[in-house]
């Protein structure tokens, strides 16, 4: 048992996934921990950077039950882009509003932030038990766990550090938007779709 474990935090998709997964976590956190400053330093009030993400967690909370669903009809491998790409667009209407100091499309891009968001759980839970089964899923997830934590961690201080350097968050939000893209190789081809 042990040797298919070892084999299987070797190959190729383990460390895809790994990255991927962490890069999702570090995109996500980033923009969840710096909207409030980014909205109020945009020329918005407090008021409308706490209903944006007051709509951040209402799009998170109705994608569940479509993220249920399209689970239930589809592989993840197919839904993870969409997710992406979701929490992508979000991000843009976030940053273009902020520049245009639009409020109606900084609400837009809030709700399809959380709605790309709230696939995170599902997907991914769903994705590492497709790649490398049940069996050895607890002492896969521990070895893939300290990257992505990593990840995590560190990505919403590099914003922070950007912004306190340059005095904005226009080139930190759109080297998020292209972690969303870089997030991509979370979809590589399984070992179970290798054989």
């Amino acid at each position: 048992a042990s040797d298919v474990y070892k084999r299987q935090i070797r190959t190729r998709a383990f460390w895809q996934l790994t990255i991927g997964v962490g890069l999702n976590q570090a995109a996500l956190m980033a923009v969840l921990i710096h909207s409030f400053p980014f909205v109020t330093e945009s020329g918005f009030d407090r008021n409308v950077a706490a209903i944006g993400l007051s709509i951040n967690g209402f799009g998170n909370l109705v994608s569940k039950a479509a993220w249920g669903w399209g689970l239930s009809r589809f592989s993840p491998r197919m839904l993870v882009p969409v997710a992406f790409g979701i929490s992508a667009t979000g991000v843009t209407f976030i940053l273009t509003a902020g520049s245009l100091e639009l409020r109606a499309l900084l609400m837009v891009g809030f709700f399809f932030y959380g709605f790309g968001f709230g696939g995170t759980i599902p997907l991914s839970e769903f994705t590492w038990v497709r790649y490398f089964g049940r069996r050895h899923i607890g002492a896969i997830r521990g070895a893939g766990n300290p990257p992505t934590l990593l990840m995590h961690a560190v990505a919403p201080v590099l914003v922070g550090v950007w912004f306190d350097v340059t005095g904005a968050y226009h080139w930190a939000f759109v080297a998020i938007i292209a972690l969303f893209f870089a997030c991509l190789l979370y979809t590589s081809p399984s070992p179970r779709d290798r054989g």
